[in-house]
């Protein structure tokens, strides 16, 4: 019985890696295709204004990623990276606190309704009232981020308690459990997973409202994107577009792992 667990646990390593080598594969390609389009379109199809060839990105990257020139990345993708990750955690606290006041209390039917008005403002609109009521800081940076964070954690958490098992609740209050305990035992289980599917969506958000804030308030990537722009530094807005993506790309890999590991011991637990 173990040598048969062993094989199949083999078996499902070489194919986890089999698929991970085609992956990789096909992103290779694709990376390999689209530097062979922006060569031929550049200076052929389209004005190299717009499209720099690979030669004067790489140069650009390269002069952007030394210390001295004065649009270097390394603060813009530290500062970014911090209003990301710190307004992400602080929409998903409040968000999933505010989700469990809502959905664990009889005031929801009351509060629901404004929540959906709220939701339907656009965040964008609300910056510059944001800025009037904080001023133009990290204060602002962050609100705005965990408000775009918010709504995504709130609605999914709140359809997470809906889809407790209610049976299961009245026998746990009939054995005598706390509020503290039903939501330790019974609620948390079934809106994890939700939670997590909402941390699939918010980190781009996060990333998103960041850049957004960033660029009104003059900070980070979206200031250095403001700031290469008005210098008609063409060359440079696509470097820190990409930097801006990678950045993305590492938070969306960080949820992505946390979402696996999640899957994996529910799966072991038989969840």
């Amino acid at each position: 019985m173990t040598s048969t667990t062993h094989e199949r646990s083999s078996a499902e390593a070489r194919a986890s890696g089999v698929r991970r080598a085609q992956v990789w594969s096909i992103r290779c390609v694709t990376v390999i295709l689209l530097g062979v389009g922006i060569s031929l379109a550049s200076g052929r199809l389209i004005n190299p204004l717009a499209l720099p060839s690979l030669g004067e990105l790489w140069t650009r990257g390269v002069e952007m990623f030394h210390p001295s020139d004065r649009a270097a990345v390394y603060q813009p993708v530290l500062e970014t990276g911090f209003h990301a990750v710190l307004g992400l955690l602080l929409g998903v606290f409040f968000g999933t606190a505010f989700a469990l006041v809502v959905g664990r209390s009889r005031a929801g039917a009351i509060i629901e309704p404004y929540m959906a008005f709220a939701s339907s403002l656009p965040r964008v609109a609300l910056l510059p009232l944001i800025v009037l009521w904080v001023g133009s800081g990290l204060t602002t940076v962050l609100l705005f981020v965990a408000l775009a964070v918010f709504f995504v954690v709130f609605y999914n958490t709140v359809q997470g308690i809906r889809a407790v098992d209610w049976s299961t609740e009245s026998a746990l209050r009939v054995l005598g459990a706390s509020e503290l305990e039903l939501i330790r035992h019974c609620v948390a289980p079934t809106v994890r997973p939700h939670l997590v599917a909402a941390l699939l969506i918010a980190a781009p958000q996060a990333l998103l409202g960041a850049v957004i804030a960033e660029m009104l308030l003059g900070s980070g990537v979206g200031g250095l994107l403001i700031y290469l722009r008005g210098q008609f530094d063409t060359p440079g807005l696509y470097v820190a577009t990409l930097v801006a993506t990678v950045i993305g790309v590492l938070l969306n890999e960080v949820v992505g792992r946390f979402d696996r590991r999640y899957r994996l011991r529910a799966s072991e637990a038989g969840l």
